[in-house]
């Protein structure tokens, strides 16, 4: 009877130690989400203020300006870009690692908790992410990369 006791005991603490993995796993992605638009929202910010004082300033800047605010740009989107892409990458490994606790959870197994289908029906995600994330570009620097593109052509455009 002890026997039994203590494996349901071992059984209720792995299973306790599995959801608390899948729980920090399931925080640290909403958490790098709200980050990345975070990231995201600064950014934009910046160089909207950026082509705001390009529009302004655009007759009276000289070359010496124009290719110091060229490099002040590129550097605060080179910085923001890399940061996103961590992030983004730090996302896919923490969703690759949800799939993992999926499959041993049996949350995706028909079945298995004794109702028709899965417990989640949300399988791929990871590997769809992680076949994007080989490049490391999420949509958020698609767009970062636009914007700075246009300010950049703004700027010497009104040259």
């Amino acid at each position: 009877m002890a026997d039994k006791t203590t494996v349901q005991a071992d059984q209720d603490r792995e299973m306790n130690i599995l959801t608390l993995a899948y729980k920090e796993q399931i925080e640290a992605v909403v958490g790098h989400n709200d980050l990345a638009f975070k990231i995201f929202s600064w950014s934009t910010t910046l160089l909207l203020a950026a082509i705001g004082y390009v529009l302004s300033q655009s007759a009276s800047l000289d070359v010496l300006e124009r290719i110091l605010l060229t490099a002040a740009i590129i550097a605060v989107c080179s910085i923001t870009f890399w940061w996103q892409r961590r992030n983004f990458l730090e996302t896919v490994e923490h969703g690759q690692n949800i799939e993992r606790l999926h499959g041993i959870l049996h949350l995706t197994d028909p079945g298995y908790f004794g109702i028709k289908g899965p417990v989640f029906d949300q399988g791929g995600h990871a590997a769809r992410s992680a076949s994007r994330a080989r490049f490391g570009v999420s949509p958020h620097n698609l767009v970062l990369m636009a914007i700075t593109a246009i300010v950049l052509l703004v700027l010497w455009k009104m040259a």
